[in-house]
């Protein structure tokens, strides 16, 4: 069975399920840029028991950093969940926009939920005055929703991509059949046409 003969449902399901993989691509791909985290100490402040990063400095970019990786990563793959996305639905360009958009939120939100799900739980959550003292590692996270938008972004980037390239490439397809299809325009022959006599041209009658 070619992907002509598989009814366009199906290959929206696929696209959305490709989504889903590449999501949990990500999510591996950033735990593993990012692990391990910098540790740190619980210490009494005077706002009260707070988890501070040791070294403070590197620290305290470390937690930027996981939030930047996990904007490169998404892009990336949103631009290849694009790709495949407008490959695959290429006969319903609409539609296939909303499939896409669709699976990129889909990706995002599974790449966020499994690429934390190994992270130890937010050290800020463990400062109390009784953990005064205690060391616990780092928690890896994404600080605010602008990030998630990269996924969406990154596939309508490829989706649109696609579109635009082989659009032109197969209205260039279209032509090859013709004789002169790499001709300029002034070079082609015009089809012949009949000249019909008109009146003052016929000869006189004897």
């Amino acid at each position: 069975m070619t992907r002509r003969s598989w009814p366009w449902p199906v290959l929206a399901g696929l696209v959305v399920a490709i989504a889903a993989g590449l999501g949990g691509l990500g999510a591996w791909a950033w735990w593993s840029w990012w692990s391990p985290g910098f540790d740190g100490t619980v210490y009494e402040t005077t706002r009260g028991p707070m988890w501070l990063p040791e070294p403070f400095d590197p620290g305290i970019a470390d937690a930027f950093t996981g939030t930047a990786q996990y904007a490169i990563l998404g892009v990336g793959l949103g631009l290849l969940l694009g790709l495949v996305g407008a490959l695959l639905l290429r006969g319903r360009p609409v539609a296939g926009v909303l499939v896409v958009l669709a699976g990129s939120g889909l990706a995002a939100a599974v790449m966020a939920l499994l690429g934390t799900m190994p992270s130890p739980p937010d050290p800020a959550t463990l400062a109390t005055a009784e953990t005064v003292g205690e060391s616990y590692p780092a928690h890896l996270e994404v600080t605010g929703w602008t990030p998630y938008l990269v996924w969406p972004v990154g596939a309508m980037f490829g989706y649109g991509t696609f579109m635009v390239t082989t659009a032109g490439a197969l209205r260039i397809r279209a032509r090859e059949g013709e004789p002169d299809w790499l001709q300029p325009a002034a070079a082609r022959t015009a089809p012949p046409t009949e000249i019909i006599p008109s009146g003052s041209d016929l000869p006189p009658p004897r």
